[in-house]
Parts: C-alpha cells; sequence; structure tokens
C-alpha cells in the first residue's frame, strides 16, 4: 500500500485511509460535534474513520488506479463494536500522522 496511506481491516480484508486537503476541514468539523452519551466518543471515531476509508479509496481510485469499495458509515456502524474502538483510533492517529 502507498506509504502515505493508513489502513484499516475489517473481516480480514485490509481497506486505505487517506487523510488529505480535500477532507480535512469534514475531519474537523466531525471531531468538533461532540456526541452524546455513554458510546458518543466511539460513534465520533467511527464517523472519522468512515471520512478516511472514503477518501482512501478515492486515493485508490484516482492516483493509484485500483478500485476500492469503503465501508459506508452505516456499514461500519453495523460491523464494528465498541471493543474496536482501541483499534479505531490507532487507525485514525496513524492516517493523520501520515498525511499531516
Amino acid at each position: 500500500m502507498e506509504n502515505r496511506l493508513g489502513s484499516f481491516e475489517i473481516d480480514g480484508k485490509a481497506y486505505p485511509l487517506n487523510y488529505s486537503v480535500r477532507i480535512a476541514q469534514n475531519v474537523d468539523a466531525v471531531a468538533a460535534n461532540k456526541q452524546e452519551g455513554a458510546y458518543g466518543i466511539y460513534r465520533q471515531n467511527v464517523e472519522l474513520l468512515s471520512l478516511l476509508l472514503e477518501d482512501g479509496a478515492e486515493f485508490s481510485r484516482v492516483i493509484l488506479g485500483e478500485k476500492v469499495q469503503a465501508p459506508t458509515l452505516e456499514q461500519l456502524l453495523l460491523l464494528l463494536t465498541p471493543a474496536d474502538n482501541t483499534r479505531v483510533v490507532q487507525a485514525i492517529r496513524d492516517a493523520l500522522e501520515r498525511g499531516g
């Protein structure tokens, strides 16, 4: 995978994560929008992951010529559990560092 891309594995498949100028404002908006409730931060993290996955798929298509179908936010909310939050946070941090 391209060095600037992070990755996140779901059901044995690795998906690229990308942090670019194209989505930086959206990432900032999600990060600033504090979610309510016991699992609010978890949902916020999944929303951030979703943006990075979408950008990773687009980067792969445009730059690398690879067709990647990123899971949607709804799919992520169904597939991931609160126990995945540590992995989600680590993947987000890695992608931000690579793109930052």
